[in-house]
């Protein structure tokens, strides 16, 4: 995989972290970890690909 995809697949992860944060309703309330790992993780990737993602 080259730097123009993975830049391009770390930008799809950011975006799906960010909206299921906002439809979690993270500005209102505290989200739990396990719901949020339901949500952004894609089919075929594990939630060590997102684990810098999270703790920011």
């Amino acid at each position: 995989m080259n730097t123009q995809a993975k830049n391009l697949q770390t930008l799809y992860a950011q975006t799906r972290l960010l909206l299921a944060l906002w439809d979690l309703g993270a500005n209102e309330q505290e989200v739990k970890k396990g719901l949020l790992t339901k949500r952004i993780v894609a089919k075929g990737q594990k939630m060590a690909d997102y684990k810098f993602k999270v703790e920011q």
